[in-house]
């Protein structure tokens, strides 16, 4: 792939990382001289008109959200073997890898949280769903800006809920109660994605990991989170947010507020857009 040309217009790089719903590569607009992100959806995905759709659908969420923490999208070009998603570049560091180097300060956990919950809270005044927040979604920049990405399972509110082959998608660490049991999902299912996925970078190993997927998800949906050794002033925060039913948890705004609680009354770093390469 290195070195074809998509769409006459974008040269691939450097491939960047992978997902359930394909490849991501870095590549360079010839038109406008500049690196952008190349979403290429499976092939075997993008001629099944229904997981199709659901490709051609992020695209849309996302070009409808102008935000500092959610990765822009740019074009989709319909390729005979699929669409692709042209993107910004974004550089930075996964969340996941910062973990595996070592557990984060509380007092980062707080800044990162309050950055993505930012960038949530965009994407569900439009309607759209992540489904899929964890930390290897989850970019960090230089300067520390968060910046939520692959909203390749997004769905937008109202809309039909697409599965792959009758499961579920997403990744198991991270998958609220409710998607499990094949309920209808709202923004809550995301605030308990982020709320794992803080509790993973505070502690160092996600609330419910068990040796097997099965085994993970029925933790998820009968057992309390493990205990927490390393938060202080955000456990009550994290148990509230792991709550099994979405009526038990926190909202947007009670969580926005006991993250600027935690951070010592100062009011939450405001995110920024990084600049695209």
């Amino acid at each position: 792939m290195i070195g074809e040309r998509v769409a006459g217009r974008f040269v691939i790089e450097a491939r960047l990382g992978s997902g359930g719903m394909g490849w991501v590569w870095r590549g360079r607009d010839c038109k406008l001289d500049r690196v952008v992100a190349l979403k290429q959806v499976r092939a075997d995905i993008g001629r099944l008109p229904e997981l199709k759709a659901r490709a051609v659908r992020e695209a849309r969420a996302l070009a409808r959200i102008d935000h500092p923490g959610i990765v822009r999208v740019h074009d989709v070009i319909d390729a005979p073997d699929g669409p692709w998603i042209v993107m910004d570049h974004v550089q930075g560091t996964v969340l996941g890898t910062l973990i595996e180097r070592a557990p984060l300060s509380e007092p980062a956990v707080v800044r990162i949280g309050a950055q993505a919950l930012d960038a949530l809270a965009a994407a569900h005044a439009e309607g759209v769903l992540h489904r899929d927040v964890k930390p290897d979604n989850i970019l960090i920049t230089a300067s520390s800006s968060v910046v939520l990405v692959d909203f390749g399972i997004a769905t937008i509110e109202g809309h039909d809920r697409i599965t792959v082959l009758g499961h579920v998608v997403g990744t198991p660490d991270f998958i609220a109660p409710e998607r499990i049991r094949g309920e209808p999902v709202g923004p809550a299912a995301d605030l308990w994605s982020l709320g794992a996925t803080l509790y993973t970078a505070l502690e160092g190993h996600p609330p419910f990991h068990k040796s097997t997927e099965e085994a993970t998800r029925f933790a998820i949906l009968t057992a309390p989170p493990a205990p927490m050794t390393r938060a202080v002033r955000l456990k009550p925060t994290l148990n509230r947010l792991l709550a099994k039913s979405p009526a038990n948890r926190m909202t947007a705004d009670e969580l926005a507020r006991h993250l600027e609680e935690a951070a010592g009354g100062g009011p939450a770093a405001r995110p920024r857009r990084p600049p695209p390469d």
